[in-house]
């Protein structure tokens, strides 16, 4: 649909002029079918019938090009203005003795009725033809507006799971416009710098820092586009007021529009000392896991995105004969210590690194470095990060070699308790029947 261009729209009289030239065309056109003074002949009635349709055909078409453009509404009502007047000029040609004869336009012409019921019905069926099409207009203008209203709706529940996802966040969050001042601002930050949201949104970015020409100066950079997206991470103080100043980790992004201009920037700010404590969190419960990693009684081996070793410990170790440093990628190790017709390769190739699923070997004959064979129950899975992208690999192998050879002894044992418990019962049986004989042979 065309629409009129914003200047049109903002003229004063845009719409009262063809509004009121409708009106006056709609007055005389209704005027007409009551006995009016000034009109004695039927000339005059034609020349006053023809003005009220001029009125009405300009003030309609012009009011809808103001409302729609050169929308189809336009087109169709423009095509039935045009009918109607011809009709009524060919009609007003009658009053004319010396256009009588000619063609279409004389009365005495075959086909001067015929041109004016035509034209007539042309210009009616054109009146409706724009009516149908301003209810097509009507139905897109407010299709339309349910769909802004639906966008809009969504873009609220954007701003509104942003903001809760902001306030969720670990780190303090304030966005600022190009001029530097504070537009939004996350939970964290209003405790971080102990003021509100609003109070934080009267203050412009630099007058929170102690360094204000640091903050000044990497702003003007992300806004004249410098060729990377942020500034920093940097050591900052930030002012509070009632305490302390405080130590913060601050980086500065650029935050850009569609079409690349810059409209803002964002500030991450995140305490030193819960940084330092959180890495030696970190240090400490590496160092717990690595611990219970190499006193652990069963063989555990860890390897990364790139097949590099992580984590070989001693129990691996002595099951396989292998130490850390002789240890390849994650395939080559997998051929090392099995037969290929265990296809110990082939499912980690298909389960473990196509599929990313867990993959659990039992009873699988591990080869060591001296060439023994021991009976293992091997477990590997692959290790995934938040995002679901596999970061490395991990496994553990339970050496079942002593497990299955006391098996062994313990079902030999049980063997030869049954042979020996029937070889009790035959001699039992045995006995009780040479009793009966020696009782018979005492007897003769």
């Amino acid at each position: 649909m065309s629409s009129p261009t914003p200047t049109q729209a903002q003229q004063p009289g845009a719409l009262t002029i063809p509004i009121l030239i409708t009106v006056v065309g709609a007055v005389m056109f209704t005027a007409i079918l009551f006995p009016l003074p000034f009109i004695d002949n039927n000339f005059q009635r034609d020349i006053y019938d023809l003005t009220s349709h001029v009125f009405m055909v300009v003030g309609a078409t012009s009011l809808l090009y103001v409302l729609f453009g050169r929308s189809s509404v336009f087109w169709a009502l423009l095509f039935a203005g045009v009918m109607l007047i011809a009709a009524r000029v060919v009609d007003l040609t009658e009053e004319f003795d010396s256009l009588q004869n000619l063609f279409i336009l004389g009365r005495y012409s075959s086909l001067h009725e015929g041109f004016i019921a035509t034209s007539e019905g042309l210009g009616y069926v054109g009146v409706l033809l724009a009516f149908i099409a301003a209810l097509r207009e009507a139905h897109n203008a407010v299709r339309q507006a349910e769909e802004e209203k639906a966008r809009v709706q969504s873009l609220s529940n954007e701003l509104l799971i942003f903001a809760r996802a902001a306030d969720s966040a670990p780190q303090s969050l304030l966005g600022v416009d190009t001029e530097g001042r504070v537009r939004v601002a996350n939970r964290q930050a209003t405790d971080l710098f102990n003021r509100t949201a609003e109070e934080l949104c009267t203050y412009k970015i630099e007058d929170l820092f102690r360094d204000r020409t640091m903050v000044k100066s990497a702003l003007s950079s992300l806004r004249k586009g410098s060729p990377t997206p942020e500034w920093g991470p940097s050591i900052a103080e930030i002012i509070v007021p009632g305490a302390k100043n405080i130590d913060v980790e601050v980086t500065i992004g650029r935050v850009s529009d569609e079409t690349g201009e810059v409209v803002g920037a964002t500030f991450v700010a995140r305490r030193l000392a819960g940084l330092f404590e959180s890495q030696r969190a970190l240090m400490k419960s590496s160092t717990l896991l690595s611990g219970a990693l190499q006193g652990a009684d069963v063989g555990v081996f860890i390897f990364d995105a790139e097949d590099n070793v992580i984590e070989f410990n001693p129990q691996m170790e002595r099951i396989v004969g292998y130490k850390r440093g002789e240890i390849g990628d994650l395939r080559e190790f997998a051929r090392q210590i099995s037969d290929p017709s265990d296809k110990l390769v082939e499912v980690l190739a298909h389960d473990v690194f196509g599929r990313r699923a867990h993959a659990l070997f039992r009873d699988l004959q591990v080869k060591s470095k001296s060439g023994e064979k021991r009976v293992c129950q091997v477990s590997v899975t692959p290790v995934l990060d938040d995002e679901n992208n596999v970061i490395g690999t991990a496994g553990v192998v339970v050496d079942l070699t002593e497990q299955r050879q006391l098996a062994a002894h313990l079902n030999q044992s049980q063997k030869m308790e049954s042979v020996g418990r029937l070889a009790g019962g035959i001699a039992h049986d045995f006995n009780n029947i040479l009793t009966s004989v020696l009782g018979y042979a005492s007897l003769l």
